[in-house]
């Protein structure tokens, strides 16, 4: 369970707690109060004031100090969770499995993007221009399954062979892009977009 969680539950609970101490001391005391035409009621009146609107600031206070973890962690970047359900690849295409839960805040700003490059240790993986990039898909919420057919013209297909070893990059760009400016991952960044990795903070809102 989440300690945010719990920490919220507990604070407002002893609030309440207290709030039900405040009922019992204006019953007792109401009910042995003095006279009303006695001088001794009016300063009676006022340490019971005292006494009663005490537990009440206590309690606002309590009620507000439980939601600081979430005003504390309002501005912190989100940790990106599992997100890849499955993926293949072959030398005619790629594919990935992508549970979108987790991104469902940014659908209307945001399109998710499959990228496929083979593993080249020779080079940069951030600049490697031998990819293959999927049109934008928009975020459900569900699981979003993204198919890359290689096109003669993919520069992917020169390294794409039997055997070789694919790798699926998830990214997110702003909606207005539609991918074809993406010609090496490290331009994702560039556009305004995030390379979505496990575990990791998301950067994009």
């Amino acid at each position: 369970m989440d300690y945010k969680f719990i920490l919220t539950l507990v604070v407002n609970v002893l609030g309440l707690g207290i709030m039900g101490y405040q009922v019992r001391i204006m019953k007792q005391q109401l009910v042995n109060s003095p006279s009303p035409r006695s001088t001794r009621r009016i300063e009676f009146e006022k340490k019971l004031s005292r006494r009663l609107y005490t537990p009440v600031f206590i309690m606002g206070g309590l009620v507000l100090l439980s939601w600081l973890p979430f005003v504390v962690n309002a501005g912190k970047s989100s940790v990106i969770p599992h997100f890849m359900v499955g993926w293949s690849g072959f030398d005619k295409g790629c594919n990935a499995a992508i549970d979108t839960s987790g991104f469902i805040k940014l659908k209307d700003k945001y399109r998710l993007f499959l990228i496929c490059r083979i593993a080249d240790p020779r080079v940069d993986e951030m600049e490697d221009t031998h990819i293959a990039v999927s049109t934008p898909r928009r975020i459900t919420g569900g699981i979003l399954q993204i198919l890359i057919e290689y096109k003669p013209s993919d520069p992917i297909t020169v390294l794409a062979q039997p055997g070789s070893q694919t790798l699926q990059i998830v990214a997110m760009l702003p909606k207005e892009r539609d991918g074809s400016e993406i010609k090496r991952l490290s331009d994702v960044a560039n556009l305004g977009g995030q390379i979505l990795l496990q575990g990791g903070k998301l950067q994009v809102e």
